[in-house]
């Protein structure tokens, strides 16, 4: 979130505690949807575009199993 933040993009409302879905992305190529927290997951269903591949950018952990990871934003 902070790296997207860096390059101008208007997310991470919140400061990343998953409050305001300003950073809902969708993962293209990595199953991460089934890692959502109970807090990221509330936050996802009230959605109107939420589907499987749904997260959070800034609950997404950075973990090096994770790099290379292709995300969507959804508002895009």
């Amino acid at each position: 979130m902070e790296f997207l933040r860096e390059f101008g993009m208007s997310i991470g409302h919140c400061g990343g505690m998953a409050l305001c879905a300003s950073c809902h992305c969708y993962i293209i190529d990595d199953p991460l949807s089934s890692e959502r927290s109970e807090e990221e997951q509330d936050m996802l269903n009230q959605l109107y575009n939420e589907k499987d591949t749904s997260r959070l950018i800034c609950q997404i952990p950075l973990e090096s199993h994770l790099d290379g990871i292709t995300l969507q934003l959804a508002n895009s």
